[in-house]
């Protein structure tokens, strides 16, 4: 048999061309699998990894090794000191079937609280086995927590996008950002963390899924999902997410199957949530926590505008913080601090609109995640701020949101000319610096 000739070759049809392109969900074919290197291109890029977990690493424990003296503060002291339902095993139905702060009987009936947190008294339960009431045990699994949500998100953007440095800058930013302090080094901050943690826990797994279509990874995104909703409610932003980068990539909406395969056991999972939330509180939020009820609804409007861009200021310029904020409502358009909201979006979306062109198509989609993900994962706080209470406006709510804009921060200062790469190489590395002091202070 005779070999090919060069033209006979060249005229031969390109079968991965011919393929199904891995975004068009018409077809529901799997997204391939990344290559596996192999080889001394293996062992570089192993080496890289661990370089670059070693200074995510590095950077969350010198930042926030100085918790581990800290005590039991604020809310902490009665949930977990005076807390008996964390104190013995037995009581693992109450903590599922009651509302937070139900064990406390100074604070009347059961049904008054705002707050279903089955996941955080079961970890105050499990750390309380292990450390009994020493406080610096449970530092040191908010810290360990920390750690695991700077790592993992460096893992999905550097192995399942395919881009290093973008992973390595976003994981530093995040792992050091002052904003992110309260919800770390507070204990009762561990439903924060623990959310974003099972949230980024489900970007593995989707991943995974999109290019195995193996039933193992869906299951495990499956619970995942399901887990990290009785972390904290804000774990339900991850279906409209997950929808809007699948249309991003592909440019249409998801087939009938994919939506049945993926998205409808989310929605399933997120029912079953409401109702054990219901049952437990007596409602999907409790009326007794109504703080500005007296607000019209175009006045809400302009406080939504308002918290939105708050939370804006506090990612760029994290100088201002506290543990408690007091939000003072707008009430008219001519109110300064409305005006300076709407000049802050309008900037951004200028921003954005000029970066657009310079982006690669290829990161076009992660960009838009970025910038989507923080508006979103802030919506249940901005959009139901009047079911919230006072304290509207939370540092520790800031903590999943901030792991989008952290991507979309790195994709902007990535994107940037050659002729700027210098100078921002030696501002990425100031600001990091500055953080990570602000941080440990």
């Amino acid at each position: 048999m005779k070999s090919a000739t060069k033209e006979q070759m060249g005229k031969r049809p390109n079968r991965a061309a011919s393929r199904t392109a891995p975004g068009d969900q018409s077809k529901c074919e799997p997204v391939p699998p990344p290559v596996a290197a192999q080889g001394p291109v293996a062992w570089v890029s192993r080496r890289k990894n661990l370089a670059a977990l070693i200074a995510v690493a590095l950077a969350v424990v010198l930042c926030y090794v100085n918790t581990l003296d800290n005590d039991f503060i604020h809310d902490d002291t009665v949930e977990i000191l005076g807390n008996r339902n964390i104190k013995d095993l037995s009581h693992i139905s109450e903590i599922f079937s009651a509302p937070a702060w139900a064990f406390d009987n100074t604070r009347g009936p059961k049904s008054s609280s705002n707050y279903y947190r089955p996941v955080q008294y079961l970890s105050y339960a499990l750390l309380y086995r292990v450390f009994g009431p020493a406080a610096w045990g449970y530092h040191l699994a908010k810290l360990a927590g920390h750690l695991a949500v700077c790592l993992l998100f460096f893992w999905i953007i550097n192995v399942y996008w395919k881009d290093y440095w973008l992973g390595l800058l976003s994981a530093m930013l995040f792992a050091v950002h002052p904003a992110n302090s309260e919800a770390v080094s507070w204990i009762s901050g561990i439903t924060d963390v623990s959310c974003a943690f099972f949230f980024l826990l489900c970007w593995y797994f989707f991943l995974r899924y999109r290019s195995s279509n193996a039933t193992s990874d869906w299951a495990a995104l499956q619970l995942s999902f399901f887990i990290g909703l009785f972390c904290k409610e804000f774990m339900v932003t991850l279906i409209p997410l997950l929808l809007l980068f699948e249309m991003s990539e592909t440019r249409r909406f998801p087939s009938q199957l994919r939506v049945l395969r993926i998205y409808a056991p989310l929605s399933a999972a997120f029912a079953a949530y409401v109702f054990f939330r219901i049952r437990a509180i007596g409602g999907f939020t409790f009326e007794g926590q109504y703080h500005f009820g007296y607000l019209t609804v175009a006045q809400c409007v302009l406080n939504q505008v308002v918290l939105f861009s708050t939370y804006l200021k506090v990612y760029f310029f994290p100088v201002w913080l506290n543990a408690f904020h007091t939000f003072r409502p707008v009430l008219t358009l001519s109110d300064q601090r409305f005006v300076m909201a709407g000049v802050l979006l309008a900037g951004l979306g200028a921003f954005c609109r000029l970066l657009w062109p310079v982006l690669e198509h290829r990161i076009r989609p992660h960009f838009v995640l970025g910038v989507v993900w923080f508006f979103v994962t802030l919506s249940p706080v901005v959009v139901f701020f009047r079911r919230i209470g006072e304290n509207v406006f939370g540092e520790r709510y800031f903590y999943l949101p901030a792991l989008g804009m952290c991507l979309a921060v790195s994709i902007a200062i990535l994107a940037l000319p050659q002729r700027f790469k210098g100078w921002a190489r030696i501002v990425v590395i100031l600001v990091l610096l500055l953080f990570s002091a602000r941080t440990v202070i």
